[in-house]
């Protein structure tokens, strides 16, 4: 008795925390860039400890997203095992594939969700300009502020780094880390295609399904909680009539 409600309260947790990344990621269908969570669990010898699975930390899909044409020449879509690196909340570098970078009051170049991206040199900056591009290989261009010639000026480039997938990350931020002793390697020619952004690689009707199953997952767990729970009371019953 003891055994089995403890397997059906283990497994009602993980259907939980399943359900939790699965409606994140429903949340997050339409975010650019966004990189679906994924969660893994275990199967674990049976033990005194009662914990027949576990938990691993989150993963994500490494699946393209869809490339949205938007004209923008700040827009870029990374291509291949591509990342972005950007200023993380934590003041650490960081890896997105959100490539919506806009300019804020300051000149200081960002992504949609208000991080710093980071250049060969640092943070970056755009001085008074009438115009600005980025070049497939990540360049930064301008036409700066009062030029007759509306000659391009190359001010800097987009630190875009090669990394694979399994090295790296997912924060509760959403955005991807190097794992320990994992390398980041600059990327070389083209890497970005400017004029368009990534979407999110949620596929909507595979999550809505799997929102039902894991839905009916927990729902089984807790009936089975139940009925263990009135076997007990039972079995005690007989017990003290005896």
């Amino acid at each position: 008795m003891d055994r089995a409600l403890y397997v059906a309260a283990n497994a009602a947790t993980l259907a939980l925390r399943a359900q939790a990344a699965n409606s994140n990621n429903l949340a997050n269908a339409t975010t650019t860039g966004f990189r679906a969570e994924m969660v893994a669990s275990e199967a674990m010898p049976l033990s005194d400890a009662r914990q027949y699975s576990r938990v691993h930390e989150a993963g994500f899909s490494a699946a393209d997203g869809a490339i949205q044409h938007t004209g923008n020449p700040l827009h870029v879509a990374m291509q291949g095992d591509h990342y972005l690196e950007v200023l993380g909340p934590d003041g650490e570098a960081a890896y997105t594939r959100a490539g919506d970078l806009r300019l804020n009051a300051n000149g200081q170049l960002l992504n949609g969700a208000g991080h710093p991206v980071m250049g060969v040199n640092g943070p970056i900056a755009l001085p008074p300009h009438q115009s600005a591009a980025i070049g497939s290989d990540g360049t930064i261009s301008i036409v700066p502020e009062g030029s007759a010639g509306g000659t391009l000026v190359q001010i800097g480039r987009l630190r875009v780094m090669e990394i694979a997938p399994q090295d790296l990350q997912r924060g509760a931020d959403g955005l991807l880390r190097l794992a320990e002793d994992a390398v980041a390697n600059p990327a070389v020619g083209d890497a970005l295609q400017t004029g368009a952004v990534e979407g999110a690689n949620v596929n909507t009707a595979e999550s809505l399904v799997k929102m039902i199953e894991l839905a009916r997952q927990f729902e089984l767990n807790v009936n089975l909680m139940r009925s263990v729970d009135e076997n007990a009371a039972a079995g005690s019953r007989l017990l003290r009539r005896g």
